[in-house]
């Protein structure tokens, strides 16, 4: 069970947290619970630099055992792979997360925290000829029960 956070609700896990990040933070905390989140590449640059709170979020998983990395090169690898999609239905230009299907690609992470409504990555992380099963995307907590059905992430390669 694994969710991929975007950097545009990075801040909704400050100090006071969010009422919409707040079923994540329990269910990534909760003990006897396999919740992990998972970050790679880009995306966790881009939540690095979006403050404290965020940074401390993801020490804390981290220490917990429940924050997987995913590799660089594989990625990369992922990211090219979806840029070819994207070019080929003409959504090259208006899709500026690239990096956050290839993660869901390379981890198995079907579950997406953000509310990115300028580009087109929700429309493209529910698609399935981008992702297979498609995904879901968490926005607010009405959307809670998403969290309880979040398949598990693939093994580590």
């Amino acid at each position: 069970m694994c969710i991929i956070i975007d950097a545009n609700v990075a801040h909704t896990f400050g100090d006071p947290i969010h009422e919409d990040a707040v079923p994540i933070l329990k269910w990534l905390l909760k003990p006897r619970c396999s919740a992990m989140l998972v970050v790679g590449g880009s995306l966790t640059d881009e939540l690095y630099k979006s403050g404290e709170p965020i940074r401390r979020l993801l020490k804390t998983l981290y220490q917990a055992g429940r924050l997987r990395t995913i590799k660089a090169e594989l990625l990369q690898i992922e990211q090219q792979k979806v840029m070819k999609l994207l070019k080929a239905d003409g959504l090259e230009e208006k899709m500026n997360d690239p990096h956050i299907i290839a993660l869901a690609k390379a981890s198995g992470s079907r579950l997406l925290f953000s509310r990115d409504h300028q580009s087109h990555l929700h429309s493209v992380f529910t698609d399935r000829k981008y992702l297979q099963p498609p995904d879901k995307v968490y926005q607010t907590k009405k959307h809670t029960r998403l969290l309880r059905s979040a398949p598990k992430c693939s093994p580590s390669k």
